[in-house]
């Protein structure tokens, strides 16, 4: 993501081999919101050349943790 923070609402695209954490499976492919982007201890990092972790939270009120790289901002409209 070139160091930038992203913000608004985003796809959310976990990917489906991925099946350890099922309330992230459950949410795989829906719009999230970007609450803010996680701080070092919450997110053992990023340390450089690692992703960044984002809070995001569903309409349904869950809310997880995504790495950068699994959030496609979403269009308007």
């Amino acid at each position: 993501m070139n160091g930038q923070l992203l913000i608004g609402r985003a796809k959310f695209n976990y990917p489906p081999e991925f099946v350890n954490l099922p309330d992230h499976t459950a949410h795989a492919g829906q719009i999230v919101q970007i609450l803010r982007a996680c701080t070092a201890d919450e997110a053992d990092g990023p340390e450089q050349g690692e992703e960044q972790l984002y809070l995001v939270r569903a309409d349904d009120g869950w809310q997880g943790l995504a790495f950068a790289s699994e959030l496609e901002i979403a269009s308007d409209g």
